[in-house]
Protein backbone atom coordinates (compact mmCIF):
# COMPACT_ATOMS: atom_id res chain seq x y z
CA UNK A 1 0.00 0.00 0.00
CA UNK A 2 1.19 3.52 -0.81
CA UNK A 3 1.30 6.05 2.02
CA UNK A 4 -2.14 7.59 2.56
CA UNK A 5 -1.17 11.08 3.79
CA UNK A 6 -3.84 12.42 1.41
CA UNK A 7 -6.60 10.83 3.53
CA UNK A 8 -5.59 12.90 6.52
CA UNK A 9 -5.76 16.02 4.33
CA UNK A 10 -9.35 15.22 3.43
CA UNK A 11 -10.21 14.79 7.12
CA UNK A 12 -8.84 18.31 7.75
CA UNK A 13 -11.39 19.73 5.33
CA UNK A 14 -9.17 20.19 2.27
CA UNK A 15 -11.13 19.74 -0.96
CA UNK A 16 -10.59 16.69 -3.14
CA UNK A 17 -9.30 18.84 -6.02
CA UNK A 18 -6.81 20.61 -3.74
CA UNK A 19 -5.57 17.28 -2.45
CA UNK A 20 -5.11 16.01 -6.02
CA UNK A 21 -3.10 19.11 -6.90
CA UNK A 22 -0.97 18.72 -3.77
CA UNK A 23 -0.39 15.04 -4.56
CA UNK A 24 0.68 15.79 -8.12
CA UNK A 25 3.03 18.54 -6.97
CA UNK A 26 4.62 16.17 -4.45
CA UNK A 27 5.05 13.48 -7.08
CA UNK A 28 6.65 15.87 -9.57
CA UNK A 29 8.98 17.42 -7.00
CA UNK A 30 10.19 14.01 -5.90
CA UNK A 31 10.77 12.91 -9.49
CA UNK A 32 12.27 16.17 -10.79
CA UNK A 33 15.87 14.96 -11.00
CA UNK A 34 15.60 11.21 -10.37
CA UNK A 35 15.34 10.49 -14.10
CA UNK A 36 16.49 12.51 -17.08
CA UNK A 37 15.68 11.85 -20.72
CA UNK A 38 17.34 13.02 -23.92
CA UNK A 39 16.84 12.62 -27.66
CA UNK A 40 18.87 13.17 -30.80
CA UNK A 41 18.08 12.99 -34.50
CA UNK A 42 21.68 13.42 -35.64
CA UNK A 43 22.45 10.93 -38.44
CA UNK A 44 25.95 10.42 -37.01
CA UNK A 45 25.80 7.51 -34.57
CA UNK A 46 28.49 8.63 -32.10
CA UNK A 47 27.15 12.19 -32.01
CA UNK A 48 23.55 10.99 -31.57
CA UNK A 49 24.54 8.92 -28.55
CA UNK A 50 26.56 11.79 -27.11
CA UNK A 51 23.80 14.38 -27.58
CA UNK A 52 21.04 12.23 -26.10
CA UNK A 53 23.20 11.27 -23.12
CA UNK A 54 24.28 14.87 -22.43
CA UNK A 55 20.69 16.09 -22.51
CA UNK A 56 19.60 13.36 -20.08
CA UNK A 57 22.62 13.91 -17.84
CA UNK A 58 21.88 17.63 -17.51
CA UNK A 59 18.42 16.81 -16.13
CA UNK A 60 19.61 14.64 -13.23
CA UNK A 61 21.45 17.68 -11.85
CA UNK A 62 24.63 16.08 -10.66
CA UNK A 63 23.08 12.95 -9.14
CA UNK A 64 24.98 9.69 -9.48
CA UNK A 65 23.60 7.75 -12.49
CA UNK A 66 22.54 4.18 -11.75
CA UNK A 67 21.13 2.96 -15.06
CA UNK A 68 20.94 3.95 -18.73
CA UNK A 69 18.07 2.81 -20.97
CA UNK A 70 18.57 3.35 -24.70
CA UNK A 71 16.18 2.95 -27.64
CA UNK A 72 17.24 3.74 -31.22
CA UNK A 73 15.82 3.35 -34.71
CA UNK A 74 17.65 0.93 -36.97
CA UNK A 75 19.67 3.41 -39.05
CA UNK A 76 22.51 3.70 -36.53
CA UNK A 77 25.82 1.92 -36.04
CA UNK A 78 25.14 0.40 -32.61
CA UNK A 79 28.75 0.25 -31.45
CA UNK A 80 29.42 3.89 -32.32
CA UNK A 81 26.10 4.86 -30.75
CA UNK A 82 26.93 3.16 -27.45
CA UNK A 83 30.42 4.69 -27.48
CA UNK A 84 28.86 8.14 -27.74
CA UNK A 85 26.58 7.37 -24.80
CA UNK A 86 29.43 5.97 -22.71
CA UNK A 87 31.50 9.11 -23.30
CA UNK A 88 28.97 10.81 -21.02
CA UNK A 89 27.78 8.00 -18.74
CA UNK A 90 31.04 6.08 -18.30
CA UNK A 91 30.58 2.63 -16.82
CA UNK A 92 26.94 3.13 -15.81
CA UNK A 93 25.06 -0.11 -16.64
CA UNK A 94 23.20 0.16 -19.96
CA UNK A 95 20.46 -1.81 -21.65
CA UNK A 96 18.14 -1.17 -24.55
CA UNK A 97 17.06 -2.12 -28.03
CA UNK A 98 16.77 -1.14 -31.65
CA UNK A 99 13.18 -0.41 -32.71
CA UNK A 100 11.29 -0.79 -35.99
CA UNK A 101 9.14 2.30 -35.45
CA UNK A 102 9.24 5.57 -33.55
CA UNK A 103 11.21 6.45 -30.45
CA UNK A 104 9.99 9.19 -28.14
CA UNK A 105 10.15 10.76 -24.73
CA UNK A 106 7.82 13.14 -22.88
CA UNK A 107 8.74 15.97 -25.26
CA UNK A 108 9.66 14.64 -28.71
CA UNK A 109 8.67 11.93 -31.20
CA UNK A 110 11.31 10.82 -33.71
CA UNK A 111 10.82 8.66 -36.78
CA UNK A 112 14.59 8.36 -37.02
CA UNK A 113 16.60 8.97 -33.90
CA UNK A 114 17.71 8.04 -30.43
CA UNK A 115 16.00 8.35 -27.05
CA UNK A 116 17.75 7.73 -23.78
CA UNK A 117 17.02 7.81 -20.06
CA UNK A 118 19.41 8.09 -17.16
CA UNK A 119 18.01 6.90 -13.84
CA UNK A 120 19.36 8.34 -10.59
CA UNK A 121 16.74 7.77 -7.86
CA UNK A 122 17.92 7.72 -4.26
CA UNK A 123 15.50 5.06 -3.06
CA UNK A 124 15.55 2.63 -6.00
CA UNK A 125 18.39 0.30 -6.96
CA UNK A 126 18.86 -1.74 -10.14
CA UNK A 127 20.42 -5.06 -11.10
CA UNK A 128 20.97 -6.72 -14.46
CA UNK A 129 21.27 -10.25 -15.78
CA UNK A 130 21.71 -11.65 -19.29
CA UNK A 131 21.80 -15.11 -20.85
CA UNK A 132 21.89 -16.57 -24.36
CA UNK A 133 19.63 -18.74 -26.52
CA UNK A 134 16.21 -18.50 -24.85
CA UNK A 135 14.65 -20.30 -27.82
CA UNK A 136 16.85 -23.36 -27.31
CA UNK A 137 16.73 -23.82 -23.54
CA UNK A 138 14.34 -21.37 -21.92
CA UNK A 139 14.64 -22.88 -18.44
CA UNK A 140 18.42 -22.57 -18.34
CA UNK A 141 18.38 -19.10 -19.93
CA UNK A 142 15.92 -17.71 -17.39
CA UNK A 143 17.82 -19.28 -14.51
CA UNK A 144 21.12 -17.74 -15.65
CA UNK A 145 19.67 -14.30 -16.39
CA UNK A 146 17.85 -14.16 -13.06
CA UNK A 147 20.75 -15.36 -10.91
CA UNK A 148 22.51 -11.97 -10.43
CA UNK A 149 19.16 -10.21 -9.94
CA UNK A 150 18.04 -12.63 -7.22
CA UNK A 151 21.44 -12.47 -5.52
CA UNK A 152 21.34 -8.68 -5.52
CA UNK A 153 17.79 -8.70 -4.16
CA UNK A 154 18.77 -10.92 -1.24
CA UNK A 155 21.29 -8.25 -0.25
CA UNK A 156 19.10 -5.21 -0.87
CA UNK A 157 15.92 -6.47 0.80
CA UNK A 158 17.63 -6.07 4.19
CA UNK A 159 18.88 -2.58 3.35
CA UNK A 160 15.59 -0.80 2.83
CA UNK A 161 14.70 -2.12 -0.64
CA UNK A 162 12.23 -4.93 0.15
CA UNK A 163 10.26 -5.00 -3.11
CA UNK A 164 11.38 -6.52 -6.41
CA UNK A 165 9.96 -5.82 -9.86
CA UNK A 166 11.30 -7.04 -13.20
CA UNK A 167 11.59 -5.50 -16.66
CA UNK A 168 12.39 -8.07 -19.36
CA UNK A 169 13.68 -7.77 -22.92
CA UNK A 170 14.53 -10.46 -25.46
CA UNK A 171 15.09 -10.29 -29.21
CA UNK A 172 14.23 -13.96 -29.71
CA UNK A 173 10.64 -15.12 -30.04
CA UNK A 174 9.65 -17.52 -27.28
CA UNK A 175 6.26 -18.50 -25.91
CA UNK A 176 5.41 -15.51 -23.69
CA UNK A 177 3.44 -17.56 -21.17
CA UNK A 178 6.26 -20.07 -20.87
CA UNK A 179 8.67 -17.20 -20.24
CA UNK A 180 6.47 -15.78 -17.48
CA UNK A 181 6.05 -19.24 -15.94
CA UNK A 182 9.80 -19.80 -15.79
CA UNK A 183 10.43 -16.41 -14.18
CA UNK A 184 7.64 -16.70 -11.60
CA UNK A 185 8.82 -20.19 -10.69
CA UNK A 186 12.04 -18.61 -9.42
CA UNK A 187 10.91 -15.29 -7.93
CA UNK A 188 7.33 -15.99 -6.87
CA UNK A 189 3.97 -15.06 -8.34
CA UNK A 190 3.75 -11.73 -6.52
CA UNK A 191 6.67 -10.11 -8.38
CA UNK A 192 5.33 -7.79 -11.12
CA UNK A 193 6.88 -8.30 -14.55
CA UNK A 194 6.70 -6.09 -17.62
CA UNK A 195 8.63 -5.95 -20.86
CA UNK A 196 8.61 -7.33 -24.33
CA UNK A 197 9.78 -9.86 -26.83
CA UNK A 198 11.26 -7.48 -29.39
CA UNK A 199 10.14 -9.56 -32.35
CA UNK A 200 6.54 -10.08 -33.39
CA UNK A 201 5.86 -13.82 -33.49
CA UNK A 202 9.06 -14.41 -35.41
CA UNK A 203 8.41 -11.94 -38.23
CA UNK A 204 11.02 -9.36 -37.27
CA UNK A 205 14.02 -9.56 -34.99
CA UNK A 206 16.14 -6.82 -33.52
CA UNK A 207 19.28 -6.36 -31.48
CA UNK A 208 19.61 -5.62 -27.79
CA UNK A 209 22.08 -3.32 -26.08
CA UNK A 210 23.91 -4.64 -23.04
CA UNK A 211 26.50 -2.49 -21.31
CA UNK A 212 29.06 -1.82 -24.09
CA UNK A 213 27.91 -4.63 -26.36
CA UNK A 214 25.31 -5.33 -29.04
CA UNK A 215 23.77 -8.78 -28.59
CA UNK A 216 21.46 -11.15 -30.42
CA UNK A 217 19.59 -14.24 -29.21
CA UNK A 218 19.63 -13.16 -25.57
CA UNK A 219 17.34 -12.55 -22.62
CA UNK A 220 18.01 -9.47 -20.48
CA UNK A 221 16.35 -9.06 -17.07
CA UNK A 222 16.39 -5.77 -15.19
CA UNK A 223 15.73 -5.96 -11.47
CA UNK A 224 14.09 -2.89 -9.91
CA UNK A 225 14.52 -2.84 -6.13
CA UNK A 226 12.66 -0.37 -3.92
CA UNK A 227 10.14 0.28 -1.17
CA UNK A 228 7.32 -0.22 -3.67
CA UNK A 229 6.83 -2.29 -6.80
CA UNK A 230 6.44 -0.84 -10.27
CA UNK A 231 3.03 0.20 -11.57
CA UNK A 232 2.05 -1.59 -14.76
CA UNK A 233 -0.77 -0.83 -17.20
CA UNK A 234 -1.56 -2.33 -20.60
CA UNK A 235 -4.42 -1.71 -23.04
CA UNK A 236 -5.16 -1.89 -26.79
CA UNK A 237 -8.48 -0.14 -27.53
CA UNK A 238 -9.46 -2.23 -30.58
CA UNK A 239 -13.22 -2.68 -31.01
CA UNK A 240 -14.74 -6.11 -31.87
CA UNK A 241 -16.69 -5.97 -35.15
CA UNK A 242 -17.75 -9.48 -36.15
CA UNK A 243 -16.81 -13.08 -35.20
CA UNK A 244 -15.61 -15.74 -37.63
CA UNK A 245 -14.70 -19.39 -37.25
CA UNK A 246 -11.28 -20.46 -38.47
CA UNK A 247 -12.16 -23.45 -40.63
CA UNK A 248 -8.72 -23.95 -42.19
CA UNK A 249 -5.32 -22.80 -40.99
CA UNK A 250 -1.68 -23.81 -40.90
CA UNK A 251 0.88 -22.19 -38.65
CA UNK A 252 0.69 -18.43 -39.15
CA UNK A 253 -1.67 -18.75 -42.13
CA UNK A 254 -5.43 -18.34 -41.82
CA UNK A 255 -6.62 -20.04 -44.98
CA UNK A 256 -10.39 -20.03 -44.51
CA UNK A 257 -12.93 -18.24 -42.34
CA UNK A 258 -16.41 -19.77 -42.25
CA UNK A 259 -15.37 -22.15 -45.08
CA UNK A 260 -14.39 -19.31 -47.43
CA UNK A 261 -11.00 -17.87 -48.38
CA UNK A 262 -10.04 -15.52 -45.56
CA UNK A 263 -9.27 -12.57 -47.83
CA UNK A 264 -12.68 -12.85 -49.53
CA UNK A 265 -14.35 -12.62 -46.13
CA UNK A 266 -12.39 -9.48 -45.28
CA UNK A 267 -13.22 -7.89 -48.62
CA UNK A 268 -16.91 -8.47 -47.89
CA UNK A 269 -16.54 -6.73 -44.52
CA UNK A 270 -14.79 -3.81 -46.19
CA UNK A 271 -17.63 -3.51 -48.71
CA UNK A 272 -20.24 -3.42 -45.93
CA UNK A 273 -18.28 -0.58 -44.36
CA UNK A 274 -18.47 1.40 -47.57
CA UNK A 275 -14.93 0.71 -48.73
CA UNK A 276 -15.16 0.16 -52.48
CA UNK A 277 -13.09 -2.41 -54.35
CA UNK A 278 -10.90 0.31 -55.87
CA UNK A 279 -10.33 1.81 -52.42
CA UNK A 280 -9.11 -1.40 -50.86
CA UNK A 281 -5.47 -0.86 -49.94
CA UNK A 282 -4.49 -3.86 -47.84
CA UNK A 283 -1.29 -2.25 -46.59
CA UNK A 284 -3.41 0.55 -45.12
CA UNK A 285 -6.39 -1.56 -44.00
CA UNK A 286 -4.53 -4.44 -42.32
CA UNK A 287 -3.35 -2.27 -39.40
CA UNK A 288 -6.86 -0.88 -38.98
CA UNK A 289 -8.59 -4.28 -39.03
CA UNK A 290 -6.83 -6.92 -36.93
CA UNK A 291 -7.83 -10.28 -35.48
CA UNK A 292 -8.72 -10.88 -31.85
CA UNK A 293 -7.64 -14.45 -31.15
CA UNK A 294 -8.88 -16.00 -27.88
CA UNK A 295 -6.25 -16.55 -25.23
CA UNK A 296 -6.71 -20.19 -24.13
CA UNK A 297 -5.23 -19.46 -20.70
CA UNK A 298 -7.34 -16.38 -20.00
CA UNK A 299 -11.01 -16.78 -20.99
CA UNK A 300 -12.58 -13.55 -22.15
CA UNK A 301 -9.31 -12.00 -23.32
CA UNK A 302 -7.74 -12.01 -26.77
CA UNK A 303 -4.44 -11.55 -28.51
CA UNK A 304 -4.61 -8.81 -31.13
CA UNK A 305 -2.86 -10.06 -34.27
CA UNK A 306 -2.39 -8.07 -37.47
CA UNK A 307 -2.66 -9.61 -40.94
CA UNK A 308 0.67 -8.88 -42.61
CA UNK A 309 0.30 -10.45 -46.05
CA UNK A 310 -2.41 -11.71 -48.41
CA UNK A 311 -1.46 -14.71 -50.56
CA UNK A 312 -2.80 -15.43 -54.07
CA UNK A 313 -4.99 -18.27 -52.78
CA UNK A 314 -6.80 -15.90 -50.39
CA UNK A 315 -4.91 -16.97 -47.27
CA UNK A 316 -3.81 -14.37 -44.73
CA UNK A 317 -0.45 -14.47 -43.03
CA UNK A 318 -0.80 -13.09 -39.50
CA UNK A 319 1.58 -12.05 -36.72
CA UNK A 320 0.86 -15.16 -34.69
CA UNK A 321 -1.20 -18.32 -35.06
CA UNK A 322 -4.88 -19.25 -35.06
CA UNK A 323 -5.89 -22.86 -34.55
CA UNK A 324 -8.56 -24.49 -36.70
CA UNK A 325 -11.92 -24.43 -34.96
CA UNK A 326 -11.13 -21.22 -33.10
CA UNK A 327 -13.63 -18.38 -33.17
CA UNK A 328 -11.80 -15.12 -33.86
CA UNK A 329 -13.10 -11.58 -33.88
CA UNK A 330 -12.29 -9.04 -36.53
CA UNK A 331 -11.25 -5.98 -34.51
CA UNK A 332 -11.25 -2.38 -35.70
CA UNK A 333 -9.10 0.54 -34.57
CA UNK A 334 -11.51 3.37 -33.78
CA UNK A 335 -10.19 6.78 -32.80
CA UNK A 336 -11.77 7.52 -29.45
CA UNK A 337 -11.47 3.97 -28.15
CA UNK A 338 -7.80 3.89 -29.10
CA UNK A 339 -7.25 7.10 -27.13
CA UNK A 340 -9.17 5.67 -24.18
CA UNK A 341 -6.66 2.83 -24.15
CA UNK A 342 -3.96 5.31 -23.14
CA UNK A 343 -6.04 6.56 -20.23
CA UNK A 344 -6.81 2.98 -19.20
CA UNK A 345 -3.13 1.97 -19.27
CA UNK A 346 -2.19 4.99 -17.15
CA UNK A 347 -5.01 4.38 -14.66
CA UNK A 348 -4.04 0.71 -14.36
CA UNK A 349 -0.40 1.63 -13.78
CA UNK A 350 -1.24 4.22 -11.13
CA UNK A 351 -3.64 1.88 -9.33
CA UNK A 352 -6.04 3.03 -6.63
CA UNK A 353 -3.54 4.62 -4.25
CA UNK A 354 -1.68 7.93 -4.67
CA UNK A 355 2.06 7.56 -5.16
CA UNK A 356 4.66 9.18 -2.91
CA UNK A 357 6.64 9.87 -6.04
CA UNK A 358 7.17 8.57 -9.56
CA UNK A 359 10.72 8.43 -10.89
CA UNK A 360 9.50 8.04 -14.46
CA UNK A 361 8.05 5.69 -17.02
CA UNK A 362 9.08 3.04 -19.55
CA UNK A 363 6.71 2.65 -22.50
CA UNK A 364 6.53 -0.07 -25.13
CA UNK A 365 4.10 0.46 -27.99
CA UNK A 366 3.21 -1.99 -30.75
CA UNK A 367 4.31 -1.03 -34.27
CA UNK A 368 1.03 -2.19 -35.78
CA UNK A 369 -0.73 0.12 -33.31
CA UNK A 370 1.00 3.19 -34.74
CA UNK A 371 0.17 2.00 -38.26
CA UNK A 372 -3.49 1.61 -37.29
CA UNK A 373 -3.72 5.08 -35.73
CA UNK A 374 -1.83 7.03 -38.38
CA UNK A 375 -1.48 10.70 -37.47
CA UNK A 376 -3.62 10.13 -34.37
CA UNK A 377 -0.71 8.21 -32.89
CA UNK A 378 1.00 11.51 -32.09
CA UNK A 379 -2.06 12.57 -30.08
CA UNK A 380 -1.60 9.38 -28.06
CA UNK A 381 1.99 10.33 -27.31
CA UNK A 382 0.89 13.83 -26.31
CA UNK A 383 -1.76 12.36 -24.00
CA UNK A 384 0.86 10.21 -22.29
CA UNK A 385 2.93 13.28 -21.51
CA UNK A 386 -0.01 15.28 -20.19
CA UNK A 387 -1.60 12.56 -18.08
CA UNK A 388 1.55 11.17 -16.45
CA UNK A 389 3.39 14.46 -15.93
CA UNK A 390 6.69 12.60 -15.48
CA UNK A 391 9.64 11.84 -17.77
CA UNK A 392 9.47 8.69 -19.87
CA UNK A 393 11.23 6.92 -22.72
CA UNK A 394 9.41 4.83 -25.28
CA UNK A 395 9.96 2.38 -28.11
CA UNK A 396 7.45 1.68 -30.88
CA UNK A 397 8.32 -1.64 -32.48
CA UNK A 398 7.35 -5.21 -33.31
CA UNK A 399 6.74 -6.40 -29.76
CA UNK A 400 5.03 -9.26 -27.99
CA UNK A 401 4.24 -7.68 -24.64
CA UNK A 402 4.50 -9.57 -21.39
CA UNK A 403 2.84 -8.28 -18.26
CA UNK A 404 1.94 -9.63 -14.84
CA UNK A 405 0.84 -7.68 -11.81
CA UNK A 406 -1.58 -8.21 -8.94
CA UNK A 407 -4.85 -9.52 -10.35
CA UNK A 408 -3.72 -9.54 -13.96
CA UNK A 409 -1.56 -11.53 -16.32
CA UNK A 410 -1.42 -11.12 -20.06
CA UNK A 411 0.49 -11.11 -23.31
CA UNK A 412 -0.39 -8.95 -26.26
CA UNK A 413 0.59 -7.14 -29.45
CA UNK A 414 -0.80 -3.88 -30.91
CA UNK A 415 -1.04 -2.56 -27.37
CA UNK A 416 0.57 0.08 -25.21
CA UNK A 417 2.42 -1.04 -22.08
CA UNK A 418 3.34 1.49 -19.40
CA UNK A 419 5.71 0.70 -16.53
CA UNK A 420 6.00 3.35 -13.80
CA UNK A 421 9.07 3.26 -11.57
CA UNK A 422 8.44 4.51 -8.01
Amino acid sequence: MRENWWKSSLKRGVSVEEVKIQALEEVLRAASSAMGTGVSSSPASWIAGLQAARSASDKIRGRVPKLVLLFATEDYDPKALIQGVNFVTGNTPLLGSFTHGYVFNEETVLKNGVVLAIFAPEDVEFSLGVSENPDKNLTETVENALAPVVTRHETLRNRGFPKLSLFVLTDTYVDPDALLDEIHLRVGSDVPISGGIMSDAGFERGSLFWRREVLKDVLIILGIHGKHTTGIGISHGFHPVIPFRVTKSRGNLIKELDDRPALDVLREVFAKKGIGEKEIDLERLFPRFQFGIPDPRRPGTSWIRMPVLALPDGSLKIAGTAEEGTTVWLMEARGEQMHQAVRKAIDLALGNEPWEKITGGLILSGFSRSLAMGENYFKEVEALGKRTGVPFVAANSYIEFICTREGYRGTSTSSILLTLIP
